[in-house]
Parts: structure tokens; C-alpha cells; sequence
């Protein structure tokens, strides 16, 4: 007497074959295709089948068509009824099981970045999922890169870390799916073109073959653009007219702070020789002050001097710049042509103030001017 579990490809499931009290006699374990068989039964003893749970599926409807060769003949929990085999008839005993596609992704979060914009060369851009991934035992996820705003998959990981080459817009996304060939819900990744396929195409690829897959509901967002450089000048201004005139030394050694929209310290710099600082690498994403802490003996220009913004103070009589932004609108046109070398000037006006020191000479009154 032949009993096998036909037209499923689940391979080494437990099988077990018990007699009329629920007493387990023999066991097998299902073959490459599915396939079990016990041999040698005794036509005049009554047995049932029972089939070993597997995690993360359930048993489908018995006896759902009628027909004997194509339903399945246990009930929810995997056994079989109590049945006498026939003499000489093999009998099929089937067991039809689905999965349960319960997948629930983490959601994903950006972690700090190892630059605040793209420089040049292969830089990083990384996230990290909050939580734990659940899914089907024998699945796997992995992570796509997304560029652009059609969404296309330019790459797929293992992790959720990617070297970009250029400036962009990308996106990271958790994709859960069953990779080994023989599962029912197998996703052949190879069909998917790099830099054509769109994450659109993917999903209605797993709707239409009705794969137990999922992709993250939301990813995480990178917006990369190409670094600016913030540049200006510290200088007296001898003629106090708040322009910088032909002649008029830079101020060296003056430390210049840049600070983020709530005025928080985000990097500082002194001025070279010749009164010129730069800060590099700065990402037109934010929006940027300039402050320069008040000098004893100095005060600051009056800014906007003649209208002249080439030429004239940026900074008001604390020190302060307004915001520097590039986020209105046309701003890749301004970081194509701009943002190498955007200056922002500080023409500081320098009063030098002059403390009179009154002194006796001779009889006399002398009056002598110093610098403070």
C-alpha cells in the first residue's frame, strides 16, 4: 500500500503513520518534490496520517473539489481520518498547505550620514530598521536603492548601506521575499534592470504572480546635493563708509562662526592673512548664519552700506547674518552656478576707537591719541 503527498514541492516534512488508538508506528519524511510513501500495510488494520505542523503555514480545505487525486484529505491540524487500505489499490493521501503571509517590515530610519553633501568621489548614504523584521521562516530581506523621482531600483543589498557617486535624490527600501527556487513564492530578482526598473514595476510584479512578498510602505529619503562653499572677508574700513575700498586691509586671525537656522555652533574658522575665510563642504539642504563675535575696541558697520551687495557688510550690529538659504525655487541652477564660490562678504566696519590720555609736559596740555 502506496500513500504519497503529491503536486507540492515541500520538501522533508515530517509524516507520520499511526494506528486506529493514535499510536505513531512508522514515519517518513517527505522527498525533493514533496513525495512520501509508506509500504507493506495491512489491509485488515485501520491507521490515519498525520502531518507535522510547519511554521508559518496552514492546511487547506479538505475534500474541497470531490475528486479524490486532486484535494486534500487532512483536516486543520494536519491529520488524516481513520481509513482501512484497500487490498491491492495504492492509496493517495494529499496534504495541501498554504503560507500564512504574514510579513510586517520595520520601519526604517536614517542614520547620521558621513557627509552633509556630495563632495566628489564614492561617499555613503546608510539607514537602520527600528524594530525587528517578521516574516515566513526561509525569507529573506534585503534592501533596494531608489534614485530619482520616478523611483527606479538602481541597486539591491543585503544591507541597508550604499555607495552613491554622484548628487541626487535616493531612497532606501526593505524588500521581504522567498529567494530559494524551490518555494512556492519564489521572486526571481534577475528580471529586475537596474536603473530601469521602477519600485511601481516590482510591486505590480508581486500582485500579478500573487507572491507573499512585501516591500516597506515608506523608505528612507536622501536628499544629496552638491556641496557649496561659503566664503567672505573681514576687513577694516578706514574711511568707516562701509564699503570695501581699494586699499582696506583684511582683518587676520578673526574667528568667524557658522551656526544652523536656531543659531546653534554648527563650525568656525579664523581668517587668513589677508582677512578671507571658507567654509567647505556645506550642504545647500539647511539654511546657515554667519556671526562673528563683537571685538573690544571695534564695532560692526552698518550693513547693506549703499546698497552695494558685492561690496558692502552682511552682518548687523551683533554680528549676526541673516539666513543663508538656497531652498527657494530654481535652486539646482543656483548650486550649478554658485555654490562652488558663494560669498557671502563680511565687511566689518572697524571703528578704531581712540583713548585720550590726558598728560602734563612743560606746563602744558598734551593731547595724545592711541589706538585701543
Amino acid at each position: 500500500m502506496v500513500f504519497r503527498i503529491r503536486r507540492t514541492s515541500i520538501p522533508d516534512v515530517l509524516v507520520c503513520l499511526k494506528d486506529e488508538f493514535g499510536i505513531a508506528i512508522d514515519s517518513v519524511r517527505t522527498d525533493s518534490i514533496g513525495k512520501y510513501a509508506f509500504v507493506k500495510l495491512n489491509p485488515t488494520h485501520k491507521y490515519s496520517i498525520a502531518f507535522k505542523y510547519l511554521q508559518d503555514y496552514s492546511y487547506t480545505l479538505k475534500d474541497a473539489s470531490g475528486f479524490e487525486q486532486t484535494d486534500s484529505d487532512v483536516n486543520k491540524t494536519g491529520e488524516t481520518d481513520i481509513f482501512t487500505p484497500a487490498m491491492g489499490n495504492n492509496m493517495h493521501v494529499d496534504a495541501g498547505l498554504f503560507l500564512n503571509c504574514n510579513i510586517s517590515l520595520a520601519s526604517l530610519k536614517t542614520l547620521p550620514m558621513e557627509f552633509e553633501c556630495y563632495s566628489g568621489g564614492v561617499q555613503s548614504i546608510r539607514a537602520t530598521a527600528i524594530g525587528t523584521h517578521q516574516h515566513p521562516v526561509d525569507y529573506v530581506v534585503k534592501y533596494l536603492l531608489v534614485t530619482g523621482v520616478t523611483q527606479k531600483i538602481s541597486e539591491i543589498s543585503d544591507s541597508p548601506e550604499f555607495e552613491i557617486d554622484r548628487a541626487g535624490v535616493y531612497n532606501i527600501y526593505a524588500l521581504c521575499f522567498e529567494e530559494l527556487q524551490s518555494g512556492f513564492n519564489f521572486l526571481d530578482l534577475s528580471i529586475l534592470i537596474p536603473g530601469t526598473t521602477t519600485l511601481v514595476d516590482l510591486g505590480n510584479l508581486i500582485l500579478r504572480e500573487q507572491k507573499c512578498a512585501s516591500i516597506s510602505a515608506k523608505g528612507v529619503s536622501f536628499v544629496v546635493d552638491e556641496c557649496i562653499g561659503i566664503r567672505g572677508l573681514v576687513w577694516r574700513d578706514a574711511n568707516k563708509n562701509g564699503i570695501q575700498d581699494l586699499g582696506e586691509q583684511g582683518f587676520k586671525d578673526y574667528l568667524v562662526y557658522l551656526t544652523d537656522i536656531s543659531r546653534k555652533i554648527i563650525d568656525s574658522i579664523k581668517t587668513d592673512f589677508n582677512g578671507h575665510y571658507f567654509f567647505e563642504k556645506k550642504t545647500p539642504a539647511l539654511e546657515y548664519r554667519i556671526f562673528l563675535s563683537p571685538m573690544a575696541g571695534y564695532v560692526f558697520s552698518k550693513k547693506g552700506s549703499g546698497n552695494m551687495p558685492d561690496v558692502d557688510s552682511d552682518v548687523d550690529s551683533s554680528g549676526w547674518s541673516e539666513l543663508l538659504s538656497l531652498r527657494e525655487e530654481g535652486r539646482q541652477k543656483l548650486m550649478q552656478e554658485f555654490m562652488k564660490s558663494v560669498w557671502q562678504k563680511l565687511l566689518i566696519y572697524m571703528i578704531y576707537l581712540c583713548l585720550l590720555r590726558v598728560t602734563q609736559k612743560s606746563g602744558s596740555r598734551q593731547i595724545c591719541l592711541e589706538w585701543y
